[in-house]
């Protein structure tokens, strides 16, 4: 059994042929499933040999849309590494330092993340 449950970031379900895969981004999912759920803030969802169901915060059982996945005209590029999961591992002190770019005060030896 496998539990995932979505709190800020985005939790993705997809469903496959005999096998389903959790992801933070349906991009990860390509050539994997057919369909993709999206949680919602505060659910959660099981996964188990036999299926899957999502939950609401009380542990209620609720409906997923389950749309059909097109990837359309999108290209998603593992560039050298096997899996998505490691190119994102990977990318992280560059996502990090384009986030943080601009918004550091070496004077005051802070960082603003309000909007301008």
């Amino acid at each position: 059994m496998l539990i995932g449950a979505r709190l800020g970031s985005p939790l993705v379900l997809g469903i496959g042929q005999g096998e389903n895969f959790l992801a933070s981004d349906p991009g990860a999912l390509v050539g994997q499933v057919e369909k993709v759920v999206y949680l919602s803030d505060r659910q959660m969802c099981v996964l188990s040999s036999s299926g899957w169901h999502l939950l609401d915060a009380e542990r209620v059982a609720v409906e997923g849309a389950c749309p059909r996945y097109r990837v359309g005209g999108q290209r998603f590029d593992k560039g050298v590494f096997d899996h998505y999961m490691l190119k994102e591992i990977y990318e992280q002190p560059e996502a990090l330092e384009n986030a943080l770019r601009g918004r550091l005060a070496d004077d005051e030896c802070t960082a603003s993340f309000r909007r301008a």
